[in-house]
């Protein structure tokens, strides 16, 4: 096969040199045969490359260069064959002759030689000249860099190369991203996945990409956020937000909020999260916080003792419209404003256990009134719990404790009949993550000290009927 192909390959240039045909032709069936070179590389003999090259000086073809200079596995030979086409002029050097060499310029053994020979590729690419305009070479170049095979798991040689790219056609990159929404999301996902980037300098490119855009698509949208989320940046997140609705491709903020608190609290920065929650307020978008955020918020705000803001983060649950369900949160959740009933449950309990404790007994059972009063919530045995434990703090003797006293004794004998262990949560989440559990013995502890703050007789029978 290799010899026939060698046979008609000579016969195809010899004929026409001979004949002096039409360029064009020539070019075109030397092209069709380097085609076939290019699908059998690993099959082609020397002969056939030598003969190849001989001829490209007879007729010059992009896709012969193409084809001789990806069969080359060796990178410094690769790169002064490029500039020697460079020098000569030679046609058009395809984006597959500049991805061939990127790769093989990160497939080096050292560091500093991968570093400069990236270098090395990048200013032979702007070097270049045979291209009409700048957008068109960046375009070129862009799309040798963000090609998949050479991207993954090279983010920050990427984003070195882009850098440089970016250096030299300012006004050509800018103009080529901002037509191709898939060049955009490529250089996004590289910051996302950058490890050794300043991540604040990743968000304010993102930003600024995403700005670029003409037609911004969900996609980078998302990107952008987990980038604010990352750095926790509420203002930025937001005010990105804004934009993307105004220009009518976001329904509310919803899905800002979501990203950023849940980021911040993931990573246990319980300030930023509150921060965000200021943000929102300035900016009129406290309605976009989703109400099961909010509840996640309060239990934070209760273990970190932070009584006034948990206080301040339920007044603005209930002054919402809220929509309870006796469902999951993943089977309600159409709406921003759906929570079930055990979570707004939850949010009450955090509040008034952590008031309880930081010494301000009378909104602990302020907040326990206004929670019997509820039509769609039940008080459960961890809030009678939440109140002794305030009582016995602040040594509270008054009818009230007595009230609890009488309540909490009732449901904790049931618990005994039952044998079971109750769980006081103050989170509930799939993680079950921080949550605090209490037998039924450290319960029936918490009753016996209460009787006898309250000066009540001991009954060492109390708990076996």
């Amino acid at each position: 096969g290799m010899v026939l192909a060698r046979g008609t390959f000579q016969h195809i240039v010899q004929l026409e040199v001979e004949n002096g045909g039409n360029e064009c032709k020539r070019s075109l069936r030397l092209e069709l045969f380097a085609d076939s070179l290019i699908v059998n590389a690993e099959q082609s003999v020397d002969l056939i490359w030598k003969l190849i090259r001989e001829q490209l000086e007879i007729v010059p073809s992009a896709k012969g260069y193409q084809a001789w200079i990806c069969s080359r596995n060796d990178f410094e030979s690769v790169m002064n064959e490029i500039e020697q086409m460079v020098r000569r002029g030679s046609p058009e050097i395809t984006s597959v002759c500049w991805r061939h060499a990127l790769r093989l310029s990160c497939e080096q053994d050292e560091q500093s030689k991968r570093q400069n020979g990236l270098q090395w590729v990048l200013k032979s690419m702007s070097s270049q000249s045979s291209l009409p305009c700048d957008e068109d070479q960046a375009s070129l170049v862009l799309h040798a860099v963000l090609d998949s095979d050479f991207a993954v798991g090279r983010a920050d040689e990427t984003l070195d190369a882009i850098e440089i790219i970016q250096n030299k056609w300012p006004h050509g990159v800018y103009s080529v991203l901002s037509k191709d929404s898939a060049l955009v999301e490529s250089v996004l996902d590289t910051l996302r996945c950058s490890k050794s980037r300043n991540s604040q300098d990743s968000k304010d490119k993102a930003i600024d990409l995403l700005s670029s855009m003409e037609c911004p698509t969900m996609l980078a949208f998302q990107m952008v956020l987990q980038l604010c989320a990352r750095e926790c940046d509420a203002r930025a997140a937001v005010n990105i937000t804004q934009t993307m609705r105004i220009r009518g491709l976001l329904p509310n903020s919803v899905v800002a909020y979501e990203h950023a608190i849940q980021n911040c609290l993931n990573t246990s920065k319980l300030s930023s999260a509150l921060r965000i929650v200021a943000n929102a307020f300035d900016l009129g978008e406290q309605q976009c916080i989703p109400s099961d955020i909010i509840v996640e918020l309060i239990i934070a705000c209760s273990r970190a003792e932070q009584a006034e803001n948990a206080h301040d983060l339920l007044s603005l649950l209930l002054t919402r419209k809220i929509r309870y369900s006796q469902r999951s949160i993943e089977e309600t959740r159409t709406w921003c404003d759906t929570i079930t009933s055990d979570r707004l449950l939850s949010a009450f309990n955090a509040t008034i256990y952590v008031n309880g404790i930081t010494g301000n007994l009378e909104r602990a059972f302020q907040l326990y009134e206004r929670l019997i009063q509820l039509d769609s919530v039940d008080v459960d045995i961890i809030t009678l719990s939440s109140l002794a434990s305030a009582c016995l703090r602040h040594r509270e003797r008054s009818e009230r404790s007595e009230k609890i006293l009488v309540e909490l004794t009732h449901r904790t004998k049931v618990l005994i009949q039952q044998e079971e262990e109750v769980s006081i949560e103050y989170q509930h989440d799939n993680t079950n993550r921080g949550m605090k559990k209490v037998e039924t013995y450290k319960l029936k502890r918490k009753v016996e000290r209460l009787r006898s703050l309250l000066s009540k007789e001991y009954d060492s029978n109390l708990f076996t009927n």
